[in-house]
């Protein structure tokens, strides 16, 4: 399935919009990180209470928590990153 395919599936909504929702909520205050997480347990209760995936792009666990890359990506052009250790 091609990646724009994914992003469309029926029934879900493209992680890129799901994280802007959550920045609208927090009138633009939350950090990168908070936004990932947020979106990382929309994703879950999603799939606990309607079971089905609010969106199916890639989650991956990283060091400090579950990262979205499209999301995490997104979020670069629009903040700075953390360092890196």
């Amino acid at each position: 399935m091609s990646r724009m395919a994914r992003q469309v599936h029926e029934g879900t909504t493209p992680v890129v919009v799901v994280g802007d929702y959550i920045t609208g909520l927090g009138g633009g205050v939350f950090t990168m990180f908070q936004v990932l997480k947020m979106a990382f347990l929309s994703h879950g209760y999603t799939l606990a209470i309607r079971g089905r995936p609010l969106f199916v792009e890639e989650i991956q666990a990283w060091r400090y928590g579950p990262v979205i890359p499209a999301l995490y990506n997104a979020c670069l052009l629009y903040t700075s990153p953390s360092p890196r250790d």
